[in-house]
Parts: structure tokens; C-alpha cells; sequence
């Protein structure tokens, strides 16, 4: 599955922490624009070195690498480990997310699903 760009099924709100902290760390509300698409996100991991998700509202289903399916509702975080090849496999329609990364600027990489 062709990765879906995030800002065609995302929009976020940026905090104002990266231009606070110079750029080490960016904080932002992603909020979906409707439900996610066939097949989710597709594989792929970003380039970061600290990746911490709070579920504000809805939920979502994400596959990762090394622990399978996961969901996580409003309320629930977690923290995703550097490099980590991830599929957002589905997520509500009135998803709202907490969104703290390191650093602010970051690539992201298609992949193969693991193995």
C-alpha cells in the first residue's frame, strides 16, 4: 500500500514548541479529516530520535513492528521507539492526537512490512 500523504487525511495545529525550543522539539494536535483510507497509512518510519502520541479523541489502530495490532482510545498514549516501521491501519473519524516529537524536523520513510 502506497503510503496516504498526511496532510490529505490530517491536519494538524502546531504549539508553538519548536520555535521555543529552536528547533529540538515540536509539539502539535493532529486531527483527522475524516476517516482513514483502505489499508491505512501504509509502512513507514520516521527519523526521529523521541516519538510521544496522546489520544485527545476517537481512536485508532496502528500495526508495529515488533508488537502487532495496537488500539488506542481517548485517553491512552505511548511511546514509539526510534525507527520503528509502523502502518496506521485505521483510525476514527474524530480522531484528535497530542503529537511530541524530536526534533522538529524529521523525514519519513516508506518500507516493507517486517517480517
Amino acid at each position: 500500500v502506497e503510503n496516504a500523504r498526511i496532510d490529505l487525511i490530517a491536519q494538524d495545529r502546531d504549539l508553538g514548541v519548536a520555535d521555543g525550543s529552536h528547533g529540538q522539539v515540536r509539539a502539535t494536535v493532529l486531527r483527522a479529516l475524516g476517516a482513514s483510507p483502505p489499508g491505512g497509512t501504509g509502512w513507514h518510519f520516521h527519523d526521529l530520535r523521541f516519538q510521544l502520541y496522546y489520544v485527545l479523541k476517537g481512536q485508532l489502530t496502528t500495526h508495529v513492528e515488533g508488537q502487532g495490532r495496537l488500539t488506542f482510545r481517548a485517553g491512552d498514549s505511548w511511546l514509539q521507539p526510534p525507527r520503528t516501521r509502523h502502518n496506521v491501519m485505521e483510525f476514527s473519524a474524530d480522531l484528535e492526537l497530542l503529537e511530541v516529537i524530536a526534533p522538529a524536523d524529521f523525514g519519513t520513510t516508506e518500507c516493507e512490512a517486517p517480517e
